[in-house]
């Protein structure tokens, strides 16, 4: 072999590999490279690991390998910024706040202080979602009953005895036992609940448990085929459920967007993971709520990529937002997180929805000014820097970290000096001037996280392998946070 040419390095990398090449000396190699997988297997890996030219920034002034960064805008970008403006100047935003003409509460006139809470709750679960469950439930156990043999028998269920069993969930969601056998078991005293015994016997609740259905399957479009619905088993519980959400209670102007978690860990190719939420892994849903009461709007579940009727020329966190906020009454005061919140954003929803926007924004979204970006925290807590363009107002505030916001609905001189409690080294609190919309954002952002909270004091779900359980249960535990938010006395809850 020659190895005259190259470093002794190269030399070294083409014996090597003529070893390795030649079919007698396998065993060779693969004590070599059994060898490698020892202490040494890092010698090869890490920053030096090729021979060739690394990929990566290089040097400056010199022209590296691999993918170039290009200076030029992309076609995306530039439609972005052409819509939105360039132009951020230190003057005072050109918006104004639109005037909302509704008045908030139940819109129905039937609904009075002497409305009962199952009043409520019933205008939401009406007679036709009992019939949609009672007629699927049925269908599924009949045609399950005849397929399998050894089943047992199936007696038809009716509209009263469903209401008995969502009840009895209900309850089970205030008195919370590990199995649901325990609620009738007679071996532990301590435990048994004769209220619920006396109800229902345990086998037919484990029946009904059983059985439990929402949709026709033979009706479902397989996965790949044009037309299939990932949300096929809930779909006729949504289209019946959502409408009314929106039509029975009209919310009050100040209202947020934000993901609720469904929790399930079992098999779902829609299946979420949020490291920020207390239920980190489950079913994803983004929430219109209203930010006094906590009463859900508008709901949408989200079952990955490749949504029907989804926009192509704006991101996933733009069309979520405008599809909830489509048509709404002009007025509203909407907030949001960074995970939403972009210049193009709160253009359309002003210019084309007539909608106030605020919130969080993160930096590097396309047309944020880049004149308000701090890289490092060098000024004193409460340095308030802020930009405006047409009726967007950017502006960037230390606290302990820099937070950028972004509103069109809000001044940018601080005229009332608002301020907001920090503790100090000492333990002592102090003022720290603070943007004109952090204390509206900070009051009003909390709508869906409050009806959440509500939901979660005492939970209908229970444990399940069968994803779209969650979401029924789900549905329940939404018809009674909003029943209760149409109840006059906690109107200010």
């Amino acid at each position: 072999m020659d190895t005259t040419h190259g470093s002794d390095d190269s030399s070294q990398f083409s014996m090597d590999t003529s070893v390795a090449k030649s079919p007698t000396c396998r065993g060779t190699t693969s004590r070599r490279i059994k060898k490698s997988r020892g202490r040494g297997r890092t010698k090869g890996r890490g920053r030096g690991r090729g021979r060739g030219i690394r990929r990566g920034r290089g040097r400056r002034g010199v022209q590296t390998q691999g993918r170039r960064i290009s200076s030029h805008v992309s076609a995306s970008t530039a439609a972005i910024l052409h819509e939105i403006g360039i132009t951020w100047k230190k003057e005072e935003p050109t918006s104004f706040v639109c005037q909302y003409a509704k008045k908030p509460g139940p819109t129905s006139p039937s609904v009075s202080s002497q409305s009962t809470p199952g009043d409520l709750f019933y205008r939401l679960f009406t007679d036709e979602v009992w019939e949609l469950i009672v007629v699927e439930t049925n269908r599924y156990a009949n045609s399950f009953v005849a397929n399998n043999s050894g089943s047992g028998a199936w007696i038809d269920t009716t509209e009263n005895e469903l209401k008995a069993f969502i009840g009895l969930l209900i309850l089970m969601g205030i008195v919370r036992l590990p199995r649901l056998e325990l609620y009738w078991s007679t071996n532990y005293p301590l435990i048994n609940t004769p209220g619920i015994s006396s109800i229902m016997p345990r086998n037919r609740f484990l029946q009904l448990w059983r059985f439990l259905h929402l949709n026709d399957n033979n009706n479902a479009i397989p996965y790949g085929q044009v037309g299939h619905d990932k949300l096929f088993k809930v779909r006729k519980l949504l289209d019946m459920l959502c409408p009314l959400f929106e039509s029975e209670f009209e919310i009050h102007q100040s209202c947020a967007i934000d993901e609720a978690m469904i929790p399930f860990k079992g098999r779902l190719k829609f299946k979420q993971y949020m490291k920020n939420k207390p239920t980190k892994w489950g079913i994803k849903v983004f929430v219109l709520a209203d930010s006094p009461t906590g009463y859900v709007k508008r709901l949408q579940v989200y079952t990955g990529k490749g949504l029907d009727n989804s926009s192509t020329d704006v991101g996933l966190c733009t069309r979520v937002v405008l599809d909830l906020m489509d048509g709404l009454d002009r007025g509203l005061q909407l907030y949001t997180d960074n995970f939403y919140t972009s210049p193009l954003l709160y253009h359309r929803l002003y210019t084309q929805y007539g909608i106030n926007a605020c919130g969080t924004v993160r930096p590097n979204r396309i047309g944020f000014p880049k004149e308000l970006i701090i890289k490092a925290i060098d000024a004193n807590r409460g340095t308030y820097k802020y930009l405006s363009n047409g009726p967007l107002l950017a502006c960037s505030w230390i606290d302990k970290r820099t937070l950028y916001f972004l509103s069109t609905m809000h001044i940018g001189e601080r005229i009332h000096n608002p301020t907001v409690k920090r503790k100090q080294a000492d333990g002592s609190l102090a003022d720290v001037a603070c943007p004109p919309c952090l204390e509206d954002y900070q009051t009003y952002m909390r709508g869906v996280d409050r009806g959440d909270q509500l939901e979660n004091y005492y939970n209908v779900g229970r444990k399940s392998r069968k994803w779209w359980r969650r979401i029924f249960f789900y549905c329940i535990e939404v018809s009674i946070l909003n029943s209760f938010c149409m109840d006059g006395k906690n109107a200010k809850a």
